[in-house]
């Protein structure tokens, strides 16, 4: 797989792929693609010195792989400039809410929110894609 995928139940779909960084720092960015119904829209998202990494966010969400089954409030992420926003929530013991949030521009030229719904079984493969293309994104 080449790039980080939420595949919702809806037809909703965000692919986060690896991009060659965007600044001096060498942090990991990504080119970010929601597609659905009417939907098609892409960005280059560079990710921030002073957060963590999307790998380390989405290895947090990954207790689902080790029998937990379910986590307190919801867990969020950004990329260096807002260009991405997820906010995850587990909404039932079967589903976790994912809303993307993607914002080109400051000020905004323009957003698309989102909200992408997946099965918490997910998380393993989605943080193992993230840990491995993240190093793809710093060798480019």
């Amino acid at each position: 797989m080449n790039a980080v995928t939420f595949g919702g139940r809806d037809g909703l779909r965000l692919e986060l792929a690896p991009a060659p960084p965007a600044y001096e720092d060498r942090q990991p960015a990504w080119n970010a693609r929601l597609t659905g119904p009417g939907i098609d829209v892409s960005l280059l998202c560079p990710e921030a010195v002073w957060y963590r990494s999307l790998a380390d966010f989405l290895a947090d969400l990954g207790p689902f792989g080790h029998g937990k089954r379910r986590w307190f409030g919801p867990s969020e992420w950004q990329s260096g400039d807002l260009e991405l926003q997820l906010k995850v929530t587990q909404t039932a013991d079967n589903t976790v809410s994912v809303e993307v949030v993607l914002t080109d521009g400051a000020p905004p030229r323009w957003q698309l929110k989102a909200e992408i719904e997946l099965d918490p079984g997910a998380f393993g493969q989605i943080a193992s894609d993230a840990r491995r293309l993240s190093a793809v994104s710093l060798a480019m």
